[in-house]
């Protein structure tokens, strides 16, 4: 056993974080090789990212057994529609069999499991009180999931134009739709054109089988968005692509909103876009580090690492 692993199992043993999971050989060997890749991320991220990477193993290798286990038959089953798979710690999502669009943590299933929705609620440093919340994408549900226990006097409105996706909120413990939530399955590039809402956070995620919706990155939409967005308000946009293409987006983005700010998320390729309306000056890396520390006191957000480290276009 190296010893960045020892480092890692030392704490995770004092960690009622994980309660009793376990963790198999082939989380272990993963857990090794994130220790010594990332020798400075937190002993909580690291197995995180571990359990992540074994739960994608078990859907590769399934797929490829020649038996016709559990995810090849569910996704000869799904037939080309989004379908939910349960491996031995996480539900995830897929549109295809490449890739997990979302995972939920079985036994906490209001957590964030992937890193990059963990900093989409980065949003907290710009408005940490949100009045009115637009999601735009579902997925697994987990924003929302997360956002409804955590901002009790925040309404929030979900947009997703597939209704396969809408189909499988129950798989992923998403909330029935009440006086403050609701999903609507709608186009949201129309939706947003022509609201009359005002809203404090509009949250970008909305991604298919092969990347990014069309037209959820353009600079139209972007324009849309920030004209529903009050005062104060955050656009948080969630970008996956080439360096190119996401470069074009900053840059429009920039010409839109008085302040920039973004960061890449761990062990990904999504960059992760905080756009805010409004006075830039409130928002200096001295008062941003104050409320992580303040929002995020248990450190389930990675706040504090976010504020210290995200960049800025302001």
């Amino acid at each position: 056993m190296s010893q960045a692993l020892k480092r890692v199992l030392d704490v995770v043993a004092r960690d009622s974080y994980f309660g009793e999971v376990v963790l198999s050989e082939s989380c272990l060997q993963w857990l090794e090789e994130l220790a010594e890749e990332y020798p400075l991320l937190p002993a909580r991220d690291l197995v995180e990212l571990a359990l992540l990477r074994e739960h994608r193993d078990q859907a590769s290798v399934e797929w490829h057994s020649d038996d016709l286990s559990s995810f090849a038959q569910i996704l000869r089953r799904a037939d080309g529609k989004p379908f939910a798979f349960a491996g031995s710690h996480f539900r995830s999502l897929h549109m295809d069999a490449q890739s997990i669009q979302s995972a939920m943590w079985l036994d906490r299933p209001d957590r964030l499991a992937l890193p990059y929705t963990a900093m989409m609620m980065g949003f907290l440093l710009f408005q940490p009180a949100p009045c009115e919340i637009m999601m735009v994408g579902l997925g697994g549900g987990s924003l929302a999931k997360y956002c409804h226990r955590r901002l009790p006097a925040a309404n929030i409105t979900v947009l997703e134009i597939d209704a396969d996706v809408v189909a499988l909120r129950t798989d992923f413990l998403v909330p029935p739709d009440d006086h403050r939530f609701r999903i609507c399955c709608i186009d949201a590039i129309e939706f947003i054109r022509s609201s009359p809402f005002a809203v404090d956070v509009v949250l970008l995620d909305g991604f298919d089988a092969d990347g990014m919706v069309e037209g959820l990155n353009s600079e139209t939409f972007f324009r849309d968005c920030a004209a529903m967005i009050n005062p104060g308000g955050v656009l948080v946009a969630n970008l996956w692509g080439s360096a190119a293409d996401n470069g074009l987006a900053l840059k429009q983005l920039q010409t839109i909103f008085s302040g920039i700010w973004w960061h890449t998320a761990i062990d990904s390729r999504n960059l992760i876009v905080f756009c805010v309306r409004g006075d830039v000056h409130l928002h200096s890396t001295r008062l941003l580090k104050s409320r992580a520390s303040e929002l995020d006191r248990d450190g389930e957000l990675r706040l504090v690492a976010l504020a210290a480290h995200i960049q800025t276009m302001a």
